[in-house]
Formats: structure tokens, C-alpha cells, sequence
């Protein structure tokens, strides 16, 4: 869910009546509800809306409340459901939040128990979209203020200076991990487009009929569970950005409605033949070679024109290994706050193991790397036994080591140090203490990386 976005619920349940009243009730307070009497009817909906909450009686025809709930924790993990029954008892109950439901609520129920569960969950899901929104700002800080790779830094210069300002379609390209919803991310914000939405669509998750419906929207009956008019991601970016991700994986019929819209800016809803202007930047992004996919015939060449308009390739971690130590600085920081360990340093051994690591999983295999050997740790060190066996294959001799991944590790050593003294109030006997250092080493340290104190 996205700030200021209408929350839509899924109201599941056999009773007629309380189903319509309590739809009624929920409207009324500016809710979308979608009702239905059956599990299998509300898979349907679910398979081609976008909804936020689910109330859902336990007792319903051949799949039960219960077994709805395990099918939408499994493939629809972010949404909240909340089981109503009037056959309650300690043992269903305690299966439902074990299945992972927010809430459950008895028969007959107050109308305010309700307005009260929601209530609770908008708080969650403000609180999500708050933390994301913070996690998204702070990563696109990160890359543009601390990449020393020269192709790095030459991207982000003409990001600033030329692509966000800019109304062309972008395709940003390169391996998975290498970051190109963040760097699609920054070129909004950094655009006239900013104060409006930028809306992301992952494309390769996506059925071909899911994702036409997702992208352009539909009409009331177009399919089975259509029960309303829906707007796609176009129209809900208007005026903003979409992010197209894994574009290369178009089914042909995507491939020519996407050429229409780039061509005439609008689009048809599913069911309906009526058109609709749209004003959205585009952004895709692929891990795929397009340009082969138009020779062997799977992907338009018009198509591939009309988005190629700016291409940024982003390079694989393995070509930008200067940018490991911080990038491991900013993950340690991140993830020993949200697991409450204080990390005092990391062993050379461990540095230099994944510096030379070739990382095919590039900054993403990096970031979950350091959040495992961070819960590994002990005594606030992250030593080579937290490292993954994998990685250890490849042998660190600090002899062979290159001149600047010498350097590297220690520009990571010094700024380690810095902010270990800032942190702990310029205390030198305190920081040594917290890095695990003799206060003679400490000094070297300082002296030798030219720390101002």
C-alpha cells in the first residue's frame, strides 16, 4: 500500500446479510469492499486486485476460512486478514494467529471491534510504507554520496545532471542485485516529476492476464472475479513514474499494447474500448540482453526503440570492488541495529574474503551476506567463521591483493574508526574498549590515518 492510497478489504463470508451490512458499514467510513461468499471466489479476486485487508468467517464452503488464510500468508504475504466466526474457541483461535492472521474476532461483534482491528493494521501499514520510504531515501543517499568507482560516479553525475531532468523514457540495465530499482528510484526523485507517485511493477512475477489488468486497469465483468471498475499502474501514476521491472520478460500481447503507450500515451482498460490518456515517465529495467531478444525474434525491435531512448548500464559488484568496505559499512550498520548487536569490527581475514569474492549475486548476495554474519557474530566481531564456506574457496593472500584493494580495506579501517570515536563522544580509552583494540593500537591507527580527534 501506498501513502494517501484508498484501502481496499475483501469481506469473505456465507452469511448474506452480515456480509452486505458489513460491507455497507465499511463504505459508508470510505473503504473500497470487495464481498463474496466463498473462498474460491475470493482467490479470484485476489488474483486480480489489490487488496489490503481481509475479514474472513472460518466456517465457509469446501475451503474453510483457515485454509484461505494459509493460501493468502503464502503467496500474498503483505496483506492483513482478520477471521471472524461465530464458532469460536481457544483451539481455532490459537490455529488462526498461528497461520499467521492479525486478528480474530467473535460473532456477534461490535462494529467498533472492527473499526478497531483495522485501525490497528493502517497503523502497521503506515509504519511499513514509512520504513520503506526511509530504507529507499537512505540507499539512494548512500550510492550518491559514497560510490569511489569511476563508471559509478559517472552515472550518478549525469543522473543528476541530465537523465532526472529529463521527460525520456529510461532503460536501466545489468545483473540482478545491481541495484537498478534504487538508481530508477533517484532518477524520480530527483525529477520535476517528484511530488507524484512512482509506482513500481514487478513484471516477471506476473501471469500475462494478471499483469495486463495490473498495468491497465479493467471494467467491471471483463473476467471472473472483475466485480468493479479498476484503474491500472498507468493511471495511478499519473503525473509521476512507473517502474517497469524485467521488462524482458513480456508476453507478445504486452509487448504491443506497451508500444501503444508509448507511442500515444494512453491506454484501453481490460473489457473496455474506450481510450485513456496517460502522462507517466517510464522507467524499465532488465537483467536481459534485449538486443538479442530482437534478433531471435522475442522481443519487438519497435518496442526495444522506444524504451532504449537512455540507457544506463549499472556494472556487477565484482567491477566496482572498491565500493565492498562501505558498502559492508552501511550494511553493518543497518542490520546491528535491527538486530540489536553492537558490531565492534570485522576480522581482515573476513574483509579481504569478500573483497575478492566475485559475487554473481552482486550488492543484494552482499547485503545478505553481512545480515548473516552479523547474527553469527560473537562478541561483536564478525570473524571469518561467519563467512559462507563458498566464499571462503576463494583464498586471500594479502600479498596479491592489488594496490587498491589494499587501499580499500583501509579507507574502510579508518572511516570504521572515525565514527567509532564520534559515537562513543571522542572517548579514546571508551572506543578502544568498543573496538576491541589496546589504547596503544588505537593511537597507531589514528596517527596513521591521519584521524582528527
Amino acid at each position: 500500500m501506498e501513502p494517501n492510497m484508498k484501502i481496499n478489504i475483501l469481506i469473505v463470508d456465507d452469511e448474506i446479510d452480515i456480509l452486505k451490512s458489513l460491507g455497507r458499514v465499511l463504505e459508508a467510513e470510505g473503504y473500497s469492499c470487495f464481498l463474496t461468499g466463498s473462498g474460491e471466489e475470493a482467490l479470484e479476486i485476489l488474483k486480480h486486485n489489490e487488496i489490503h485487508i481481509i475479514l474472513s468467517d472460518i466456517k465457509l464452503p469446501k475451503i474453510n476460512g483457515i485454509e484461505l488464510l494459509k493460501i493468502v500468508k503464502k503467496n500474498y504475504s503483505n496483506i492483513q486478514v482478520v477471521m471472524l466466526t461465530g464458532y469460536g474457541s481457544i483451539e481455532s483461535s490459537i490455529e488462526a494467529i498461528k497461520h499467521g492472521a492479525f486478528g480474530y474476532l467473535l460473532k456477534p461483534f461490535n462494529i467498533e471491534e472492527i473499526f478497531n482491528e483495522i485501525a490497528k493494521i493502517r497503523r502497521v501499514l503506515d509504519l511499513e510504507i514509512e520504513n520503506r520510504s526511509y530504507k529507499e531515501k537512505e540507499d539512494e543517499e548512500f550510492l550518491i554520496y559514497h560510490s569511489r568507482n569511476p563508471k559509478m560516479k559517472n552515472i550518478l553525475e549525469l543522473v543528476r545532471d541530465k537523465i532526472a531532468k529529463s521527460e525520456s523514457t529510461v532503460l536501466v540495465t545489468g545483473e540482478s542485485g545491481t541495484g537498478k530499482e534504487v538508481i530508477s528510484s533517484l532518477i524520480h526523485n530527483l525529477s520535476g516529476r517528484s511530488q507524484n507517485r512512482f509506482v513500481k511493477v514487478s513484471c516477471a512475477a506476473l501471469s500475462e492476464g494478471v499483469l495486463e489488468s495490473e498495468l491497465f486497469g479493467h471494467v467491471k465483468g471483463a473476467f471472473t472475479g472483475a466485480i468493479r471498475d479498476k484503474i491500472g499502474r498507468f493511471e495511478m501514476a499519473s503525473k509521476g513514474s512507473i517502474f517497469l521491472d524485467e521488462i524482458g520478460d513480456f508476453s507478445p500481447l504486452i509487448q504491443l499494447k506497451m508500444l501503444r503507450v508509448l507511442q500515444e500515451k494512453t491506454i484501453e482498460r481490460v473489457g473496455d474500448s474506450r481510450e485513456i490518456k496517460v502522462n507517466a515517465r517510464v522507467i524499465a529495467a532488465t537483467n536481459k540482453n534485449l538486443e538479442q531478444l530482437v534478433k531471435s525474434g522475442e522481443f519487438r525491435e519497435d518496442l526495444f526503440y522506444r524504451i532504449n531512448v537512455i540507457n544506463i548500464e549499472l556494472p556487477p559488484l565484482r567491477e566496482r570492488r572498491e565500493d565492498i568496505p562501505i558498502l559492508i559499512e552501511n550494511f553493518i550498520r543497518k542490520y546491528s541495529k535491527i538486530n540489536s548487536v553492537t558490531i565492534s569490527h570485522i576480522e581482515e581475514e573476513a574483509l579481504n574474503t569478500l573483497i575478492n569474492y566475485s559475487w554473481p549475486g552482486n550488492i543484494r548476495e552482499l547485503e545478505n551476506t553481512i545480515e548473516r554474519s552479523i547474527v553469527l557474530s560473537e562478541n561483536g566481531i564478525i570473524g571469518y567463521n561467519t563467512i559462507p564456506e563458498k566464499m571462503k574457496k576463494q583464498e586471500n593472500i594479502e600479498k596479491s591483493l592489488p594496490l587498491s584493494l589494499k587501499e580499500a580495506r583501509e579507507n574502510f579501517e579508518k572511516e570504521y574508526i572515525r565514527k567509532a570515536i564520534v559515537e562513543n563522544g571522542k572517548n579514546l580509552a571508551k572506543t578502544a574498549r568498543a573496538l576491541g583494540l589496546a589504547r596503544k593500537n588505537l593511537y597507531e591507527k589514528i596517527k596513521k590515518y591521519g584521524i582528527i580527534v
